[in-house]
C-alpha cells in the first residue's frame, strides 16, 4: 500500500501545460484581483492583492507546483537576490 501511494507521487497526472495555465490564472487574481475565468474557491483569495506580503505566501504553493511538475530540483522562494532577508 504505502510503496503504492509513493508512486503516485511520482507519477503526477498534471501535466506542464496544466500547471501553467493555473498558475497564471491564479497569479493574476492575485496580483490584480481579477480572473478572466472562473477558479471557484480560489476565488476567495482576490483581495489578497491588496497586501504584499500575503501575495508571497498565497503564491509560493504554485511556484512549488510548477517547479515539481518540471522536475526542477531547487529551492523555491518568492524572495530576489536583491532582497534582504
Amino acid at each position: 500500500m504505502a510503496a503504492e501511494h509513493w508512486r503516485t507521487l511520482q507519477e503526477p497526472t498534471w501535466q506542464k501545460a496544466e500547471v501553467k495555465v493555473m498558475f497564471d490564472q491564479v497569479s493574476g487574481l492575485l496580483i490584480t484581483g481579477h480572473s478572466d475565468v472562473d477558479l471557484g474557491k480560489l476565488s476567495a483569495l482576490a483581495d489578497v492583492h491588496r497586501l504584499p506580503v500575503p501575495i508571497k505566501c498565497a503564491i509560493l504553493p504554485w511556484h512549488a507546483l510548477a517547479a515539481a511538475v518540471e522536475g526542477r530540483g531547487e529551492i523555491i522562494s518568492t524572495e530576489s537576490d536583491q532582497e534582504s532577508p
